[in-house]
């Protein structure tokens, strides 16, 4: 495998350990020539069925667990439920790597594999990923979970002040179009301002005194990164993705929102909500009281712009 795939890999501080589930022996052993290549301080372990791995896992507690989700003797699913129903391995991240999840070019198979990562998401993966899957998207997820980047979220989480760049909510209504433009609005702000992270589950109990409380289940089934995605494209010109990360702190689940910066071009809103004021073709920033709200003058117009044109100079 070729190194100089890894470049810009981050080398984990400490030895760490990943455990690989799959029936296939040819990926079990892509992903340990992977990760051995990627790090020099890790040891990966391997099965291709659930009672091993599951020995595996509660022996050595690795750092992180990738799956397969259909295979013999017992699938992906049952795997995630016997792990997170003991307390030595509730805690550990799991990702699934599945072919179920990979849309090909067939409108009716994309639409499938749309409704299964969303069901994998339900049930408790921490990523999902499809097969083949990206090398670099994986190392990503993986120095995020397992590696210490999500120190900032943390730190985020707890810093009790909103700002232009971060942004907390009690919850957000994706069900609804008022929901959905409030949300949209927002994001599109925030990009134009060149992004930043929305926290969901964050109450403020009175002006200015924030608190972290946490979402339901029920709440975090809703705000699945397709569906976020999905009711928010009608709202943005020109549509953009945004990452949806679940962050667990103690028994408390939090969903991070991460709004890219607009690169090329502000983004406008596309249709019109009064609830939110929200209106066709006009531009919103945050401010510095971090607020989301329309361009107003001339001089705030010329600084948005300006940030385009620095950006491609």
């Amino acid at each position: 495998m070729n190194e100089t795939l890894f470049t810009n890999t981050k080398e984990p501080g400490r030895f760490i350990q990943l455990l690989c589930v799959d029936d296939e022996h040819l990926i079990l052993e892509i992903l340990t020539d992977f990760f051995n290549v990627a790090y020099k301080k890790v040891k990966v372990y391997t099965s291709n069925q659930n009672k091993e791995a599951l020995e595996l896992a509660s022996k050595y507690c690795p750092d992180l667990i990738l799956t397969d989700i259909n295979r013999p003797g017992g699938n992906g699913y049952d795997f995630l439920n016997l792990l997170r129903a003991n307390p030595r391995t509730k805690h550990i991240p799991v990702f699934s790597i599945s072919g179920s999840v990979s849309p090909g070019i067939d409108k009716k198979f994309k639409q499938k594999a749309e409704s299964e990562e969303l069901k994998q998401y339900r049930a408790g993966f921490n990523r999902v990923f499809p097969k083949p899957f990206e090398f670099d998207q994986l190392l990503n997820a993986i120095e995020w979970f397992v590696m210490g980047d999500a120190t900032p979220d943390y730190a985020l989480l707890n810093l009790g002040t909103e700002s232009p760049t971060l942004d907390y909510k009690e919850s957000v209504d994706i069900s609804s179009s008022d929901g959905r433009a409030r949300l949209a609005k927002d994001i599109i702000a925030m990009a134009n301002i060149g992004g930043g992270t929305i926290i969901v589950g964050v109450a403020e109990k009175e002006p200015g005194n924030f608190m972290p409380i946490g979402l339901t289940s029920e709440a975090l089934e809703k705000l699945e990164v397709s569906l976020v995605n999905k009711s928010l494209r009608g709202f943005m010109d020109p549509a953009f993705h945004i990452s949806v990360r679940r962050v667990i702190d103690g028994e408390k689940t939090f969903v991070f929102l991460h709004i890219p910066a607009a690169e090329d071009q502000p983004i406008l809103a596309k249709k019109n909500n009064d609830s939110a004021n929200l209106y066709q073709g006009r531009l919103y920033i945050r401010t510095a009281a971090a607020e989301s709200r329309e361009v107003t003058d001339s001089s705030e117009l010329r600084q948005l712009l300006e940030r385009f044109i620095v950006s491609k100079s």
